[in-house]
């Protein structure tokens, strides 16, 4: 992990030398392996344990990060532009200024499964077996370097100045039962995925986890040197 260098960051660290074997705790306590001490006014809270980074079981030489900070903080995935990410029952996605929370019902029978979209205003939109995208206006135009959109729509009329005309689109993949969603949003920050407290989260190259104020990125053993290089 490498905090982001951006200007108006916090912190600044290429690479974390001098630490143990994971797993590694992270957060504001001072027993953690990594101590977050922000100032204060830094922004949103950290709980004294917000995370732990530990290897995967199931993948090899892969690592996950569980949130530990139960309602006492929260923890999101950035998600990556045009790229899918699996959700699931219960993921709540959150955007400017709205945030959606998903209902996954699956059918045992057809081995299916059927999207509801829950709003902040209590509506509930049934996603089609081909998928939906989310954004304002009635039309959706599709840019020419945009990958194609499901042609449903779930308009949004109210709070729309920071949403986009397609702001995320979602689709189901019938043979892997399960669906995805994608990011169209122009806002670098534009689509989050929350992430729930005991629940694994693998990490990838490049993939960014935000953590109260603090914006981390994930790179692979060795990479930090070369970025290094190249700045």
């Amino acid at each position: 992990m490498r905090f982001l260098r951006e200007p108006g960051q916090l912190m600044s660290r290429s690479c974390l030398p001098g630490l143990p074997a994971l797993p590694w705790c992270l957060g504001s306590d001072p027993r953690n392996t990594l101590v977050l001490d922000l100032p204060q006014g830094a922004g949103l809270p950290l709980a004294p344990f917000q995370c732990v980074l530990v290897k995967s079981k199931s993948q090899v030489q892969r690592v996950s990060i569980v949130p530990l900070h139960g309602d006492s903080a929260q923890s999101y995935i950035v998600c990556p532009k045009y790229q899918p990410m699996q959700v699931r029952n219960g993921d709540r996605l959150v955007c400017p200024d709205w945030v959606f929370e998903l209902k996954v019902e699956p059918d045992l029978d057809t081995r299916t499964s059927k999207l509801f979209i829950l709003t902040e205003q209590g509506t509930c939109y049934e996603a089609p077996a081909e998928g939906c995208h989310i954004g304002v206006s009635e039309r959706s135009r599709r840019r020419p370097y945009q990958p194609a959109i499901p042609s449903a729509k779930l308009v949004l009329t109210e709070r729309t100045q920071n949403m986009a005309e397609v702001h995320l689109a979602l689709r189901y993949d019938q043979p892997m039962d399960r669906w995805t969603v994608v990011d169209h949003s122009p806002d670098q920050m534009g689509l989050l995925l929350e992430m729930k407290t005991g629940t694994a989260y693998p990490l990838s190259r490049g993939l960014r986890i935000k953590l109260g104020p603090l914006l981390l990125e994930a790179t692979l053993s060795g990479s930090a040197d070369q970025e290094d290089d190249e700045d």
